[in-house]
């Protein structure tokens, strides 16, 4: 059975390279049953080899669910899950639903991270028992995954902590491994074994750079992105040339936090030119078109379209595609729709963005920025209160996120809204506060600019 479970991860992880995704989920489903028959008949319930496999299995899983971007599942705590089983057993026994308890904050573990760590703490240091990764490099992969799980979330001090902890694990085996240099300078052999141990690291950097750009923390993104343009310059093939889009996405970000609008959009574009997959090269005309539609440019809202347009995530997307797709390309083209006129119709599209947000992306972020789109239209359809309480919502989400863009621009539509409502007081106290805000964040970026590593990241125009 063992035996069965190995092959069973060996082909999943062959249909997730090859992005077969109906497979992949017949290979999940079964190698699911597979793992529960092999803990029942394990001589000992944390046999070493049993959990090896158990957290191979949650590792790919946790991989397919965020491609998906089918985060809800992820984020599942153990109170939602206990009243999920307490609903199907009332549902079962024909027991009608009682009414909904007072929303309360839920402080129970992530299920999917107290797996994981359960899983690591029962293999220890103890070496791997078949051919995947070294066991430090495992620690700093499940480590990196934890992190990415909490960031949607806004969790952003536990995921730079675990990214902390990965990134010494793992440089701590690279050098153990021996690996330093250039690529240039290694045997073949060495250059193929440790591929992994480099694009592990790569993934850790790479997180802890979103983590900073969303916070607007201009001069930690720089390092981290300097490091990444170290290391794959000085390893085009492993990591340079496969991860181009990847880097071209990251300044992307880091050029829309700093304000600079058209460097980002064309960063955008090039990383949906170099998209590795169909999928990455959707999302980044995605943020391509959201950093064009911010100029508030005639000419740059008809690129944004047209981008959409190529890139098929504009109004009638394929529903077959990725949460994460749909869901940007449902807010994008919502967007696009509005600035147009077409102020119905563009509502309705961030509507159903915003339950792909909210429901299945777990985004607050972009819950924060639908919902700051959606309040003008509610406002103007004379909903008073909703337009009041979605604004709240977003500056709420903002402030809690530090996205100090989406925090500056809410404050003015606040502002707006006590205008429109005789509350002046509130408006002066809504528009000092956004000009307090703005300074603070024009000062951060007048700072990153000062800096030499600046330049060399807005001018970075990818391998010769």
């Amino acid at each position: 059975m063992r035996m069965q479970v190995l092959l069973q991860l060996a082909q999943l992880q062959l249909y997730m390279l090859s992005q077969n995704t109906a497979a992949t989920g017949q290979v999940l489903s079964s190698c699911t049953a597979l793992l529960v028959e092999l803990e029942r008949a394990a001589s000992q319930p944390q046999e070493p080899l049993c959990s090896q496999l158990q957290l191979h299995f949650c590792v790919l899983r946790a991989l397919c669910l965020m491609s998906e971007g089918r985060y809800n599942e992820l984020l599942k705590t153990e109170k939602e899950r206990d009243a999920e089983i307490e609903k199907a057993k009332r549902k079962e026994k024909g027991i009608p639903e009682g009414e909904k308890a007072e929303t309360e904050v839920d402080n129970t573990p992530i299920i999917s991270i107290s797996e994981l760590s359960r899983l690591l703490e029962q293999i220890g240091d103890r070496e791997w028992e078949y051919t995947w990764l070294p066991t430090a490099a495992v620690h700093a992969l499940v480590f990196c995954l934890i992190a990415t799980i909490y960031r949607p979330k806004t969790r952003f001090k536990q995921a730079l902590a675990y990214l902390s902890q990965a990134q010494q694990l793992i440089d701590e085996e690279l050098q153990h491994q021996g690996i330093k240099g250039k690529e240039s300078d290694l045997p073949l052999q060495a250059v193929c074994h440790h591929h992994s141990l480099l694009f592990i690291k790569f993934l850790i950097i790479e997180g802890a750079a979103m983590v900073h750009v969303t916070q607007v923390e201009l001069e930690h993104a720089q390092r981290d992105l300097s490091v990444l343009l170290e290391l794959c310059t000085d390893h085009p093939a492993l990591l340079g040339k496969p991860l181009l889009s990847s880097l071209y996405m990251l300044i992307g970000n880091y050029a829309l936090a700093a304000g600079d609008l058209s460097t980002a959009a064309e960063r955008f574009v090039e990383a949906a030119q170099t998209g590795s997959s169909a999928s990455q090269a959707r999302l980044a005309a995605v943020s391509a078109a959201l950093a064009l539609l911010d100029t508030q440019q005639p000419d740059d809202i008809l690129k944004a379209a047209d981008i959409l347009r190529q890139y098929e995530v504009f109004d009638d997307i394929d529903s077959k595609l990725p949460f994460a797709e749909r869901g940007a390309g449902c807010f994008a083209t919502g967007l696009v729709l509005m600035t147009q006129g077409q102020e119905t119709e563009g509502h309705l599209l961030l509507g159903k963005a915003l339950r792909f947000a909210h429901g299945h992306l777990c985004n607050q972020q972009l819950v924060s920025q639908i919902t700051l789109a959606m309040a003008p239209k509610q406002m103007q359809r004379g909903d008073t209160e909703g337009a009041r309480n979605m604004l709240l919502s977003s500056l709420t989400l903002s402030s809690t996120n530090h996205d100090v863009p989406t925090l500056v621009r809410g404050l003015h539509r606040m502002s707006h809204f006590h205008a429109k409502t005789g509350n002046t007081k509130e408006h002066h106290d809504c528009l000092e506060r956004a000009e307090e805000k703005n300074t603070q964040y024009l000062q951060v970026i007048e700072d990153a600019q000062n800096e030499p590593s600046h330049i060399q990241i807005m001018q970075w125009q990818g391998f010769s």
